[in-house]
């Protein structure tokens, strides 16, 4: 199983991607890209950041909820520490940061399952606040379920293939909801999929999140619905890819944020 986070090796430019996708470890090199997207535009997708060391490496996306906290996935923040990484804004290339910001604490959902992927979601607080412009704003949070067949899109820094080579740019392409219990069925083999979670694609794939897209957003008409978490390989035949719900956790988003 895969999740789609990107993590540094230390004596190589390659990273060892995990996509919660079910195939075992792979080599992926930094930054890889979104599968069958297209580059996004200027401010298209304001709240869109890049998680990094402090040494300049993408290894996960991350969505702005307020001035002070980025919503991202669990996945991307176990083991790190808050003076280890940093956070960039306003920007569609990882290497040119609109700004960048340190991390005062990192804030993990305390009911997720590194097995499961049940509850794959936390909150990084920022040290000071997020400046907004044009091109970097807060999305607001989903009220609601995205019904099936919403054509919401995903955007990131991720592989255009399991395996594939780095973006320096954001991209981001369609992904329809698909029907849960479809994507239980697909999914049977591999543990099924948990009722916190929401599935987007297509059955025959070609589109999806990929390695190093972990975190980002999965969003709709300006609300995001979802948090890029797993699934098998990326956008392979009849396993589309797998996200936190963000609806099923506005009560704990709210506790540690208040948003």
């Amino acid at each position: 199983m895969y999740s789609k986070v990107v993590i540094v090796l230390a004596c190589a430019a390659l990273a060892l991607g995990g996509v919660h996708k079910l195939t075992g470890p792979q080599l992926f090199k930094a930054g890889d890209k979104i599968v069958g997207g297209s580059p996004a535009a200027a401010g298209e997708i304001p709240w869109q950041v890049s998680l990094q060391y402090t040494s300049g490496f993408h290894f996960c996306g991350g969505s702005i909820i307020s001035e002070t906290y980025i919503l991202t996935a669990a996945h991307c923040s176990t083991g790190q520490t808050p003076n280890g990484v940093r956070v960039i804004t306003g920007t569609l290339r990882t290497a040119q940061p609109g700004a960048t910001y340190n991390v005062a604490t990192i804030n993990i959902n305390p009911d997720y399952s590194s097995s499961t992927f049940t509850g794959d979601i936390a909150l990084w607080e920022i040290r000071g606040q997020i400046a907004f412009d044009a091109n970097t704003a807060a999305v607001p949070l989903a009220q609601g379920k995205a019904a099936d067949g919403t054509p919401t899109l995903v955007s990131g820094w991720g592989t255009t293939s399991a395996g594939g080579s780095a973006s320096p740019v954001l991209l981001r392409v369609v992904v329809p909801i698909y029907n849960h219990a479809q994507c239980e069925s697909d999914y049977a083999g591999f543990g099924g999929v948990p009722q916190d979670q929401i599935c987007a694609g297509v059955p025959e794939g070609g589109v999806d999140s990929c390695q190093g897209d972990s975190g980002g957003p999965l969003y709709f008409d300006g609300v995001i619905h979802g948090i890029v978490s797993w699934g098998n390989g990326c956008a392979y035949a009849g396993y589309p890819g797998v996200y936190t719900e963000v609806f099923s956790w506005l009560g704990w988003i709210n506790q540690v944020s208040g948003v």
